[in-house]
């Protein structure tokens, strides 16, 4: 079991996201963390998305999540949305960021 941490923007995330996923846009990292990680154990399987290949934001974010929150279990779903929308997985629209 994992968590998935989607870092594209708040829109991005309301248009259309994997199921469960919380919104953690790696712009509002220093603001908000603490809100989204509110009670996720440090040892959770984290997998951080964004849109893909050319985008680094779930790369950035995967990295500091372990480097500076100590969530040692953090991986990178690389190639992202995209990836996960283009193989007809299911996918949530709207929903709280």
């Amino acid at each position: 079991e994992a968590v998935f941490i989607d870092a594209r923007s708040t829109q991005e995330y309301v248009a259309g996201h994997i199921p469960g996923a919380l919104s953690l846009p790696l712009s509002q990292f220093g603001t908000q963390p603490g809100e989204v990680l509110r009670g996720l154990p440090k040892d959770t399987r984290i997998i951080t998305y964004c849109s893909g290949q050319r985008c680094q934001s779930s790369i950035m974010l995967a990295r500091m999540l372990t480097e500076n929150l100590g969530y040692a279990r953090t991986r990178v779903f690389f190639d992202g949305w995209h990836a996960w929308n283009g193989a007809a997985y299911p996918f949530m629209i709207g929903g709280k960021p």
